[in-house]
């Protein structure tokens, strides 16, 4: 999969620079980042972020106080509501979110962004994403003079998760950013250290996950969508994604074929009934039969079944019947 991702790719022509050193190197594209004003607004500051469809973006974790508040102020923008935090403990960590009281931060004249937690951190109720993880809701605000804007978001914390345990992984997340429920125009973002392959991984995995929810998967399908997802990535965040890391692309490719034996993970909408069917004298029937209690014609009596037969052969049944009785 990793020969045709990179022949599916190799005709990208983006304008990339440099982002970070060492370990947080990452060649990303100009034109995916995101503007911390917000699309179409002048300002010309942007953030190490990307979005990669309409309802989701990759984004590498913030350094220092100022970049923390271009953080908080570009989610506001963007209606950032659910965040997937994969940073590491060696990942630059926004100081937003490591106290219970709340950060503020001045952003010149009468700018300035604040995040205060609605709710304390408690831990996750889904067994997939490990005993470390913990899920926390964040009240983010910008205020410029008199004019505030705010935006509600989920801080689900994940701790790090081996390769072995990555399809499981991407399963639970994907199962915990579906139930959110995403308001109409928000973003779900997966952020780890510099918006790169864990966080491009588990982004592919909820472009997957909701590409089987609107057509189900089959088996002869997996290949062509785990490459789907990784190459879109690549086009929107950066051409060094995956690369060299087949191992991302078979968790991927595991993490499909578990939807596949799991089937849609959707519920009907609440008041919707599905039929059922079960066996009964070795066919199938539904689960309320026609000779059923509520049935009119298990409820109708011998003399009204012998009244509806045809004039002259009622009066005779009739009589007979009544002799016989």
């Amino acid at each position: 999969m990793l020969a045709k991702l990179d022949g599916c790719s190799r005709s990208f022509d983006r304008d990339c620079f440099q982002i970070g050193t060492h370990e947080r190197s990452l060649q990303v594209n100009v034109d995916g980042l995101l503007d911390i004003q917000g699309a179409g607004k002048p300002g010309g500051r942007v953030l190490d972020a990307s979005r990669v469809s309409s309802s989701s973006a990759v984004m590498a974790a913030p350094v220092g106080r100022m970049e923390t508040a271009g953080f908080v102020e570009a989610c506001v923008n963007h209606r950032v509501a659910h965040m997937i935090d994969l940073t590491g403990p060696n990942d630059g960590h926004a100081p937003a979110w490591s106290g219970a009281t709340g950060w503020g931060e001045s952003c010149g004249g009468a700018r300035s962004v604040r995040c205060q937690p609605v709710v304390k951190p408690s831990a996750s109720v889904d067994p997939g994403l490990g005993q470390e993880a913990s899920s926390q809701l964040i009240r983010l605000e910008v205020k410029d003079g008199e004019d505030v804007a705010s935006q509600q978001l989920t801080w689900t914390r994940m701790p790090r998760v081996t390769t072995q345990g990555l399809p499981q992984a991407l399963l639970a997340a994907a199962r915990k950013t579906m139930a959110h429920q995403l308001p109409q125009g928000a973003t779900v973002a997966f952020m780890d250290g510099n918006g790169g392959n864990l966080a491009a991984t588990f982004a592919a995995a909820n472009a997957i996950f909701r590409s089987h929810e609107r057509r189900p998967l089959t088996v002869g399908d997996v290949a062509d969508e785990v490459v789907r997802a990784c190459a879109l990535l690549r086009s929107r965040r950066s051409p060094e994604l995956f690369a060299g890391r087949p191992d991302l692309l078979k968790a991927l490719a595991e993490f499909a074929q578990l939807l596949i034996r799991r089937g849609r993970l959707i519920r009907p909408p609440s008041g919707r009934r599905t039929p059922t069917r079960r066996r009964h004298r070795g066919r199938a029937r539904l689960s309320r039969p026609w000779w059923s209690s509520t049935s009119r014609r298990r409820r109708r009596s011998p003399i009204c079944a012998i009244r509806a037969l045809p004039a002259g052969i009622a009066p005779r049944r009739e009589a007979r019947y009544r002799a016989g009785r």
